[in-house]
Formats: structure tokens, C-alpha cells, sequence
């Protein structure tokens, strides 16, 4: 059980990162232009 909910929580830091990343982007890109 603990390494199923592990996997669960990176999965959602995983998902997280990505979309900061894609607002970060995204910003960068409307700032820029």
C-alpha cells in the first residue's frame, strides 16, 4: 500500500512539474512577444 500511494504522490509532483513548466513557457513566450 505505502508503494502504491508513493507512486501516486510522484505521479502528481510529476504532473505538477510539467505544468509549471508549460505556464513558465507560456509566460515567457506572451512576455516575449
Amino acid at each position: 500500500k505505502d508503494d502504491h500511494h508513493n507512486n501516486n504522490n510522484n505521479s502528481l509532483i510529476f504532473t505538477g512539474t510539467i505544468l509549471a513548466i508549460s505556464y513558465t513557457l507560456k509566460f515567457a513566450k506572451n512576455k516575449g512577444g
